[in-house]
């Protein structure tokens, strides 16, 4: 179990970084963008492509760690009724089934990534398109990851489920 923590925080250090790499390789190449449009009449032809790639990159590292800390939309009004080890029964429930769906859908993504590799398409001039997709079969791997984790946790009681509180007014 701890070798799997140690693997979930390096993971999230090497998100965390990355995501702050990207989201500042995102404002300069946009803020560039707006500069060259506005001031002198041109762009870079490529940045619209690479942004919504990047904002694709940005998304699912985004959701990685947002299922790291348990932040996902939650809709919790049965587990506020419920006793505590109930409670802790159905978040392992919960998060079991979501880490099974995300490994489904990192299984389709992967298919998809496939067919566009075999599609040959381009997304720059020599960059493969399906380089860029390949963020979709990982990104919900790595969720799938850590929904399992935190299914683990639950299971074994070394994490608790939190009720949210109404929110004031």
């Amino acid at each position: 179990m701890k070798a799997l923590q140690r693997l979930d925080d390096w993971l999230a250090a090497l998100e965390g970084w990355s995501l702050v790499a990207l989201v500042s390789l995102m404002v300069v190449l946009a803020f560039s963008q707006v500069v060259l449009r506005n001031l002198f009449r041109l762009g870079l032809p490529w940045a619209d492509i690479v942004l919504r790639q990047m904002v694709m990159w940005a998304s699912f590292l985004g959701a990685s760690l947002a299922t790291r800390q348990g932040r996902h939309i939650a809709i919790d009004v049965v587990s506020r009724f419920l006793p505590s080890g109930a409670r802790q029964w159905l978040a392992t429930a919960i998060h079991a089934a979501a880490c099974l769906i995300s490994v489904l859908l990192a299984s389709a993504a992967w298919t998809f990534v496939a067919a566009e590799r075999l599609g040959q398409g381009l997304l720059l001039k020599g960059l493969p398109t399906w380089w860029a997709q390949l963020i979709i079969p990982i990104g919900f791997g790595l969720m799938a990851f850590r929904f399992g984790l935190r299914a683990i946790l639950f299971a074994t009681g070394r994490l608790e489920p939190r009720v949210l509180e109404e929110s004031p007014g």
